[in-house]
């Protein structure tokens, strides 16, 4: 028995065996797994390829690497910390950036006679004027025998002015300064600015930036930069401004000559929070608002709120410079109050039911679709900038206060005596018993203005104002 299983088991090896054989002769050349070769330098068994070389022979017999130089010189200027490109001159370039390591790559010599797999950074110390790449990069060092290997290049940073800063270094080298003041006490709308100058970027093309007790001196190398800076201002601050210009070389043969421009840049002496007495004609035009109002905000229109009656006027920069005024009282005069007592004047639901309203009215106003129209913000429709206001008895009345009847009493009066002062406020939706709210005191305050003596002559100055919780 045993005897003949082994006689059938051969039987079937040598069936399987013709089998593997007629299948090996049907396959096609390409699609026959090629036999291990011995390498020719080392012996290793390999996969043959056109060489019959192993990936470690051919990797020291040849070098890719060589081709291309292991160290290069970047320049970059001191000053303003850009640096230089042949074709764009100087250019902005954060560490480890890929602006940074596209000027790296042009800078090797020989880098294009092998092909760029890829390309890192190697963290190198900031102060230590270097920057270090690692590269992968492959070439074809026989006939479809392609060889990939890594190096790491080295960069070196050395200082060299460039134009810009040499001209800001020398003298009388600048062509326009824009000399941007705001006399006023406290500069919050002049910080404000700061700030929008910095998002825009328009501080970009100046040379030079100087500070001055009441403001910035912004220096530029050509009289279009200055222009176009004080075009962006005007469409966010109210502004006037004056130019002049003063000679510095002339040729009277070729009638040529060179000026150095000045712009002298006023912004309007108003700040968020400010309190302000209108001038009559000013009030009866903006809706005849109450003289005594508070500067709600300050963009390229000035906001003023009535506390009273919560009412809204908005003045643009042309009708101010017209009639000029200042604030008669500024934030920093501002006294802590405490509160006593609040008696709302309009309900919740009312002022509800005038903003759905007014947001029906500027949907229409402005054609669009009235869930598009949110209260109280601004929408931009075929270049028009329409804003919503609460009209109540024919005036534009803010939506985000309500009127009421708050008492209060001074912080620093507090064991000392029992006066209080009811007056009213546009701060209803916000204040609650037990609240700290700060505003002015005007029954202690010095104020030196004509308008200001006339509403108190008429007895209709209010004893306290409150400003924000």
């Amino acid at each position: 028995v045993v005897a003949a299983s082994e006689r059938g088991e051969a039987g079937e090896a040598g069936e399987t065996g013709e089998a593997d054989a007629m299948q090996a002769a049907a396959m096609l050349p390409s699609q026959r797994a090629a036999p291990d070769v011995l390498c020719c330098v080392c012996g290793v068994s390999m996969k043959p390829n056109k060489v019959n070389t192993c990936a470690q022979c051919l990797q020291s017999s040849h070098d890719v690497t060589s081709e291309f130089a292991k160290q290069a010189v970047l320049l970059r200027c001191k000053a303003c910390e850009r640096f230089q490109k042949a074709t764009q001159g100087w250019i902005y370039c954060a560490l480890e950036s890929k602006p940074l390591l596209a000027l790296c790559l042009k800078k090797i010599k020989g880098l294009q006679k092998v092909s760029l797999v890829d390309a890192t950074f190697i963290w190198t110390e900031e102060h230590s004027k270097r920057i270090r790449l690692k590269l992968t990069v492959q070439k074809e060092v026989a006939p479809q025998v392609v060889l990939q290997q890594q190096c790491t290049v080295e960069f070196t940073i050395q200082n060299k002015m460039c134009e810009d800063c040499h001209m800001q270094e020398a003298s009388l080298t600048w062509d326009s300064v824009a000399q941007v003041r705001q006399k006023v006490t406290h500069k919050r709308t002049f910080l404000f600015l700061e700030q929008l100058i910095l998002k825009h970027g328009e501080d970009a093309r100046t040379i030079k930036v100087e500070a001055q007790p009441d403001g910035i001196d912004f220096y530029f190398s050509a009289k279009n930069d200055a222009v176009r800076f004080i075009d962006f201002l005007e469409t966010v601050i109210p502004l006037r401004y004056k130019t002049s210009k003063k000679i510095l070389t002339q040729d009277t043969k070729s009638n040529f000559a060179t000026f150095n421009n000045t712009f002298s840049v006023e912004i309007v002496p108003l700040c968020k929070d400010d309190l302000v007495c209108l001038p009559l004609a000013v009030a009866r035009k903006s809706g005849n608002i109450s003289q005594i109002a508070l500067v709600s905000n300050v963009t390229n229109v000035i906001r003023f709120l009535d506390p009273i009656t919560c009412q809204v006027a908005d003045l643009s920069g042309e009708r101010f410079w017209r009639t000029p005024f200042r604030a008669i009282l500024d934030s920093r005069r501002l006294v802590s109050f405490t509160v006593l007592d609040v008696q709302l004047h309009d309900s919740a639901e009312e002022k509800a039911r005038l903003r759905e309203e007014a947001k029906r009215a500027a949907a229409a106003f402005a054609g669009a679709p009235l869930d598009d129209m949110p209260v109280g913000k601004k929408r931009r429709r075929k270049g028009k900038a329409a804003t919503t206001l609460l009209t109540h008895a024919g005036v534009n009345v803010s939506p985000n206060h309500g009127l009421a009847t708050v008492e209060v009493a001074r912080d620093d009066d507090f064991g000392v005596n029992d006066r209080r002062f009811q007056v009213l406020s546009h701060l209803g939706f916000v204040l609650k018993p037990g609240d700290s709210v700060l505003g002015y005191d005007l029954t202690t305050a010095n104020l030196n203005d004509n308008d200001v003596e006339e509403l108190r002559s008429g007895k209709s100055m209010p004893e306290v104002i409150l400003v924000r919780k």
